[in-house]
């Protein structure tokens, strides 16, 4: 006889730092689970447990579970505790952004303890999906804007340096006055005389 229908655990989303592969996490959980209508309890419950796991490498982490529910019989009747152990391997996507999905399966055993009643043990499998936030995600998006700024925009801001003579007395007192009419008319011809020579 099958006792659970479907059981949905949500983690909590583990947050990760910006080189984690080979490190360590622990991954707690909660969520739901539905039993099937030939139990005497409760339709649904909550469902918690604790994880640990690995980051293997860019794509692989791996993670040992340990979930488990008490559902209600409501009155009259016997609560059910369930407990599963599973190992799990974690196929992760964009490693190192600000988050990381990944699609999980895995297999392990499920305790069934009926109370009263008598308890057993099953084997099982899981399927799920999730995701890992990177904590140093603010870090990580500024590098990568430092780093297009530096390759992409800089080389033709300062070629616009160049060609107009400026320098760094120009560029730092520039942004809290305007330049002078005598300025403005210098650095233009400066331009146009730059622009002839080419």
């Amino acid at each position: 006889m099958k006792a659970i229908v479907a059981a949905c655990a949500l983690a909590i989303p583990a947050l990760a730092s910006a080189d984690e592969v080979g490190h360590w996490y622990v991954n707690p959980n909660f969520g739901g689970v539905s039993v099937d209508n030939d139990r005497p309890v409760q339709d649904k419950d909550w469902l918690y447990g604790i994880g640990i796991g690995k980051h293997v490498n860019r794509g692989l982490s791996i993670e040992l579970n340990q979930t488990g529910a008490q559902v209600g019989g409501g009155p009259g009747r016997s609560d059910l505790s369930l407990w599963g152990t599973s190992l799990d391997f974690l196929g992760v996507m964009n490693r190192g952004g600000w988050v990381s999905p990944y699609v999980s399966v895995g297999a392990g055993v499920l305790s069934d303890e009926p109370s009263p009643g008598r308890n057993s043990t099953d084997f099982m499998t899981q399927a799920g999906l999730g995701m890992f936030i990177n904590a140093g995600a603010r870090s990580v998006l500024l590098e990568g804007e430092r780093q297009k700024f530096l390759n992409e925009d800089w080389p033709r801001i300062y070629a616009t340096i160049q060609r107009l003579g400026l320098k760094a007395e120009d560029l730092l007192s520039g942004a809290s006055r305007p330049p002078s009419p005598d300025t403005a008319r210098s650095k233009a011809a400066e331009a146009k005389a730059a622009e002839r020579k080419r």
